[in-house]
């Protein structure tokens, strides 16, 4: 029972943009995805049969939520492993708990853990508007254009879908009345306000298009994408930490208080993700504190915590159950070499953490002085033997 399909494999395009991530590693014969394929199934080959069909059957969806979650359990099994645990899928749990974490890890003679995997991923009505817009550039990506590739502003979002067709239409036709000599001489010379806009908007999406002038090498090629640059317009308010806290507290009551260390493993299906976001997530968000004294001076606090964290809030620690977390970013079949992972102890845990018991990097509390030590461990690509480079290049 194989994660992908036995096929001869011929396609060597990129990933169109409203394209699932499975149709596309199931079909793409290019080398990085090849590599990637016999990766994750020599990964697959090595779990139970008794987790393996729910896995195989949610890592071969179109729903990206689905498919991201059933790789990242693969992952996190599969490193389990490399480290010397033995994994059992969905335990179940002492005094009548009818739920089950993902993963029990253990290594005789005293090591046993609870792993839990989850993701954070943005709201779903945000889902659902990108997904429009990238059905818009693989509409768009079909568009006649010999002579220009176009840049690609956003601001806003639509509930309905958008007449790509129409618009492709209308694009070709404008593209068609533009002077190709006088928009090249425009970018030689950097003057780039006097560049042509081509503008729609549909229902509350703005759309604002630019031509880019190609290369005589890429002009008139067939199989040259058009979109050249996607941008939205304005800022974008990411709120990665918020998704991060949420993914937190939405595992972390699950269980009750467990016998032994519960980690919460966390993929973060956002393009910016750092140690800060981390921290504000779990400890609360970084703030500067201005207190009026009653000598009438202010006493500056530059670097305080709101009491807003998944593992501390307004009544101090919170979530106890949960002995640490570890976070990543997009870390998906290509990105294995390519991500940071952190691995924040909680302070305040019920049951600690041995830092020996994981080789990944860490932060561990010194609860001394109320700061946090960086431990070194080894890199999980390393642990799991992913080959150098990764992804293996074109």
């Amino acid at each position: 029972m194989p994660l992908f399909d036995d096929a001869v494999r011929t396609d060597l395009r990129v990933r169109r943009e409203n394209e699932s991530a499975f149709d596309y590693l199931n079909v793409s014969a290019r080398p990085g995805i090849v590599a990637a394929r016999g990766l994750l199934e020599s990964w697959f080959a090595e779990v139970p049969r008794t987790g393996a069909g729910d896995i195989r059957s949610r890592f071969r969806s179109r729903t990206a939520v689905d498919h991201q979650g059933a790789f990242w359990e693969l992952y996190l099994y599969t490193l389990l492993s490399r480290m010397g645990y033995e994994v059992q899928i969905h335990p179940v749990l002492p005094n009548g708990v009818t739920t089950h974490p993902d993963f029990l890890a253990t290594n005789p003679p005293n090591r046993a853990l609870y792993v839990e995997a989850t993701q954070a991923t943005p709201p779903r009505a945000d889902v659902a508007a990108e997904r429009r817009i990238s059905e818009l550039y693989d509409s768009l990506n079909r568009m006649h254009s010999p002579n220009f590739f176009l840049e690609v502003q956003w601001r806003g979002k639509t509930d309905t879908n958008i007449p790509g067709r129409q618009l492709r239409e209308d694009l070709e036709r404008w593209l068609a009345t533009l002077n190709l000599a006088e928009i090249e001489n425009w970018y030689r010379n950097q003057a780039y306000e006097n560049m042509p806009r081509f503008e729609r908007t549909f229902a509350g999406l703005q759309l604002t298009f630019s031509p880019i002038p190609k290369s005589p090498a890429t002009r008139g090629r067939d199989g040259v994408r058009p979109i050249a640059v996607q941008m939205p317009m304005g800022f974008r308010v990411v709120s990665v930490h918020e998704d991060i806290r949420s993914a937190v507290e939405g595992k972390a009551q699950k269980y009750g208080n467990l016998a032994h260390p519960l980690i919460i493993a966390i993929n973060v299906d956002e393009d910016f993700c750092d140690l800060t976001d981390v921290a504000n997530a779990l400890f609360g968000d970084e703030c500067a504190v201005d207190r009026l004294m009653p000598d009438g001076f202010l006493q500056h606090q530059p670097r305080a915590r709101l009491h807003n964290g998944a593992l501390y809030g307004h009544c101090g620690p919170r979530n106890r159950a949960v002995t640490a977390v570890i976070v990543t970013r997009r870390m998906s079949p290509t990105t294995l070499r390519l991500q940071n992972m952190w691995t924040v102890h909680n302070p305040y845990a019920i049951v600690p953490l041995m830092p020996e018991w994981l080789e990944l990097p860490q932060l561990v509390p010194e609860m001394a002085n109320g700061s946090m030590r960086a431990r070194a461990g080894r890199c999980a690509a390393d642990i799991l033997e992913v080959p150098l480079p990764w992804p293996i290049p074109d």
